[in-house]
């Protein structure tokens, strides 16, 4: 019996190490190092931005200027959509101004964007392939026009 229990965790100790499982997402553009930097991982059109907790998977890390790095392990191949922005004052939401322009930086994947909103799940959705993938998504602010802008 304790020979199954070792061979069983021996196996469940490989599967998490498969490749192709890891989507590393390197987020450029990050301003400072204030705050964090906040990623939700989106697995279906249906639950792509409705609430925060309809996203499959979240994660936030330490701001630090220039760009950080998230890394999803154990993800099944499939379509997913990313979304980010970068929490510099930690009440763990997107900060907006007026007529719902966001204050504080954010991105997608593919760096999509949207008119009048976010970019549709057309857009931002990728596959991910069984032996993993590695994307890069640049954070965009808002000028004083509205247009994005650093």
């Amino acid at each position: 019996m304790g020979v199954l229990l070792l061979l069983l965790a021996a196996l469940a100790c490989q599967a998490a190490d498969l490749p192709g499982t890891r989507v590393e997402i390197t987020v450029s553009g990050v301003s400072s190092g204030t705050g964090v930097v906040r990623g939700a991982l989106w697995s279906s059109k249906a639950a792509y931005l409705k609430s925060p907790s309809d996203a499959f998977r979240g994660q936030a890390v330490s701001a630090a200027p220039g760009s950080v790095t998230l890394v999803f392990d154990a993800l099944p191949p499939g379509e997913y959509a990313f979304s980010v922005f970068h929490d510099e004052n930690e009440n763990q939401q997107l900060d907006r101004g007026a007529f719902g322009i966001p204050k504080e930086a954010y991105g997608f994947s593919n760096n999509a964007l949207g008119r009048m909103g976010p970019p549709s799940w057309d857009k931002a959705s990728f596959t991910v392939p069984p032996d993993g993938l590695n994307l890069a998504v640049r954070l965009i602010r808002h000028g004083r026009g509205g247009a994005p802008g650093s």
